[in-house]
């Protein structure tokens, strides 16, 4: 940013936060093989000798500046081209990466149970409520690469974008809006994911954001558009008025034959 001098870090976020938290002794070197090196093993960075440490922090590292890039889409759009190679970061961690300071992208993680150094010891109980109502479990691997995170950012973009676009494309827009987002505004779109989900649980049961199989059942496993279509659909009905004018067994009969007609074919 050339009016505060301020630089984003387009790639390798996660090598440079680990050597500074190595630097920071937040976790030691763990073991060495090579047997120059090997008595370093299991030592954190204060306990490593004066010389070795002064290698470290004198290092130098090479990287290209690029100018004129405070547009947050199109910085976006250069770190989804960028990211090659290795294992591709999906679109949630690209969001992280260029979003990591919006105010709304920091409540979605924290509220999803995702934000850096959340364990299931730490998650808050409102956290935990709303993964479960979603059918996710507290494990690292289902912690991993965003996933709550993700789907709450899909709502939102559905249901404040413009209308037409793409799912990335109205998510960035969505984040875009709300980069400079106050408290108040923070506090009512998180109270607004809680009374949504709840909402959407009540009236679908069982099909709840799940995907459903040619007999009709729900499976065990999360629908990523089931859950985008739901959430928007009772949103539109909580808007309009409508929410307490149709029954449960309503919405879920309408679900059912809505698979049986349009997905499975069975008309």
């Amino acid at each position: 940013d050339s009016e505060t001098s301020e630089m984003m870090l387009v790639d390798g976020l996660q090598r440079m936060k680990t050597l500074e938290h190595f630097t920071n002794d937040d976790f030691d070197i763990g073991v060495l093989e090579a047997q120059s090196i090997a008595p370093l093993s299991r030592k954190k960075f204060s306990q490593f000798p004066d010389h070795y440490q002064r290698i470290i922090t004198s290092c130098t590292m090479a990287y290209t500046e690029i100018e004129g890039m405070n547009d947050r889409e199109v910085l976006y759009e250069l770190f989804r081209r960028y990211n090659t190679g290795g294992v591709n970061l999906n679109a949630a961690e690209i969001r992280n990466a260029v979003f990591h300071d919006n105010p709304v992208h920091q409540m979605l993680l924290k509220l999803a149970g995702e934000a850096p150094g959340t364990t299931a010891q730490t998650m808050s109980q409102e956290t935990k409520d709303l993964r479960q109502r979603l059918g996710f479990s507290n494990r690292v691997d289902e912690r991993n690469r965003f996933k709550v995170y993700n789907y709450l950012c899909r709502y939102y973009g559905y249901s404040l974008g413009t209308r037409g676009t793409t799912t990335a494309k109205s998510i960035v827009e969505f984040m875009n809006e709300n980069e400079a987002a106050s408290a108040s505004v923070v506090k009512e779109l998180k109270k607004q994911i809680d009374e949504v989900t709840k909402r959407t649980t009540r009236l679908f049961g069982r099909y709840a954001f799940k995907k459903i199989n040619a007999e009709n059942q729900p499976s065990n496993s999360f629908g990523a558009w089931q859950f985008t279509i739901q959430m928007i659909g009772t949103k539109h009905l909580i808007d309009t008025g409508k929410i307490n004018n149709v029954t449960p067994d309503y919405v879920r009969g309408c679900w059912v034959q809505f698979h049986a007609n349009y997905i499975y074919g069975q008309r």
